[in-house]
């Protein structure tokens, strides 16, 4: 995507380089190795060849796209501290039965 927008660009094609990137920002994995890249060569773009509501489109998208990957990676590790919690918790409880049996309680 990268090539394609800076191919564009480098030919004067500023119309069909923002067209690249904005279709770049629906069609890539949700991985901040691709999308942080393209965040920042798309504003790149604007700022030295758009105007302010193309520089405000490309935040926007941006933002909504890093937002939503951060949301997803912030509830992944809180899922999986929670399974890593109850995993402990079952091995503790397990390892602690039968301790204590037989002795009177008062």
């Amino acid at each position: 995507w990268l090539a394609f927008a800076a191919f564009e660009r480098e030919a004067g094609h500023v119309t069909e380089a923002r067209a690249i990137f904005q279709e770049a920002m629906r069609a890539v994995p949700d991985a901040l190795e691709h999308l942080q890249p393209l965040c920042m060569e798309w504003k790149v773009l604007e700022l030295r060849y758009g105007d302010p509501s193309n520089l405000l489109q490309c935040i926007s998208l941006c933002q909504q796209r890093l937002g939503a990957l951060k949301r997803r990676q912030v509830k992944a590790v809180d899922e999986a501290s929670k399974i890593e919690g109850r995993r402990k918790l079952d091995k503790d409880c397990a390892d602690g039965k039968g301790k204590g049996k037989g002795k009177g309680r008062a």
